[in-house]
């Protein structure tokens, strides 16, 4: 495993990480979704 310099080994950390929170974001909307108005306003534009 070659070794990164810290920036890159945070940009590849923030990479992951905002995929992990889009993941979850979605999973959230999708299970409470119909109950929330900001759902709905979201989709309504």
């Amino acid at each position: 495993m070659r070794e990164y310099s810290p920036g890159q080994r945070f940009e590849r950390w923030w990479e992951n990480a905002r995929g992990i929170q889009v993941a979850a974001t979605e999973l959230v909307l999708n299970t409470i979704g119909p109950y929330t108005p900001v759902h709905r306003h979201c989709y309504e534009r």
